[in-house]
């Protein structure tokens, strides 16, 4: 009897119940994980490959491209390929998917490149790449170059004016400031470890008015002063500067709900032009004018999490029923000036 049991529950343990669910909420799960893992989902059965194609995507990773191919020469027992040749066989599997995606009629909802570069003389290469993503209808679009620390590939910002492109995401390049004469239908926009300067900053300001998510993490910027406020649709921003001149970061006058920046600059802000910001990380900065801090929550009365860093100032008071996280942060000197701090947040967890 325990036998048979142990055999039911063995079977429903291993019961495939993702595989039951209707089509519309498994293509709803597939829509909303990381590209790497979309891919990989294609090659658990072939139930599975036909989800994928239904939800069309293009993952092209250097890395587990050499994996697999690695794979595939032990099992019919030949020689393992060396790196060369692991390279230029990857090189040519995406000239050969990328060409052959652009006769598709539906849509591919999201395309990675993940490639890694040790000489300029693949650049060309990366280059074409990037012309024939341009004739595809691809809505997000993740691009990673690798190089060593000296070289960077210039990435042309005529790319992001695809009139089908809603989502990017570009690291390890630098952005190309090649003139632009349109406006771009990007609504996030997210940039890691990329380098600019201030034309091509300028191209972003100017042309990405429909930008609801700004991201530059880890960048190299040269400017001094960042408008927030030529994003008119920003709704969430993430500033982290690795290296660059940029003092202020200007969020008057917009309507950002959240808004993070991961370096040491001042935020200009004034009373009362902020209303909606819900979430505020200002761990690395400090406010240019810090009576705000005297009043705060009046200042951002829509609050409910902040992370603030109290300075010049001998007071701090946050009245709100809305606020549910708060850290106050300071340096020793900073800290020693303030004689009251207020706090009246019935909601504060």
């Amino acid at each position: 009897m325990a036998c048979s049991n142990n055999k039911k529950i063995y079977r429903i343990q291993n019961l495939d119940r993702v595989s039951q669910l209707p089509d519309p909420i498994i293509l709803s799960i597939l829509s909303r994980l990381p590209l790497e893992d979309s891919a990989r989902a294609s090659i658990l059965s072939k139930t599975w490959k036909n989800y994928c194609e239904l939800y069309p995507i293009l993952f092209f990773d250097h890395n587990l491209f050499a994996l697999q191919s690695l794979v595939s020469a032990t099992e019919v027992g030949g020689g393992e390929p060396d790196f060369n040749q692991l390279r230029e066989m990857f090189m040519d599997d995406v000239d050969h998917r990328l060409t052959s995606a652009r006769h598709l009629d539906s849509p591919i909802r999201k395309l990675a490149l993940n490639v890694a570069c040790n000489d300029s003389t693949y650049f060309s290469r990366v280059d074409n790449w990037i012309e024939l993503v341009k004739q595809i209808n691809v809505e997000d679009l993740c691009i990673t170059v690798q190089t060593l620390h000296f070289l960077w590939h210039e990435f042309p910002v005529s790319m992001l004016t695809s009139k089908h492109l809603r989502k990017i995401s570009i690291r390890g390049c630098k952005l190309g400031c090649d003139p632009i004469n349109r406006f771009w239908s990007l609504e996030r926009l997210c940039l890691s470890h990329v380098v600019m300067d201030y034309d091509a900053l300028e191209n972003l300001t100017n042309f990405c008015q429909g930008i609801e998510t700004l991201i530059l993490e880890n960048c190299s910027v040269e400017m001094r002063s960042l408008n927030l406020s030529k994003f008119p649709n920003l709704k969430k921003a993430v500033i982290g500067i690795q290296c660059g001149e940029l003092d202020y970061i200007d969020i008057v006058d917009t309507n950002l709900e959240c808004i993070t920046a991961m370096l040491k600059p001042n935020f200009v802000s004034h009373k009362a032009l902020v209303p909606k910001i819900k979430e505020i990380d200002c761990a690395w900065c400090t406010f240019d004018q810090p009576t705000l801090l005297k009043d705060f929550t009046s200042t951002f009365p829509l609050l409910e999490e902040g992370i603030i860093q109290i300075h010049d100032t001998d007071t701090f008071k946050a009245t709100s029923n809305l606020l549910r996280d708060l850290i106050l942060l300071s340096n020793d000197n900073d800290f020693a000036c303030v004689k009251e701090v207020y706090i009246d947040c019935p909601s504060l967890i």
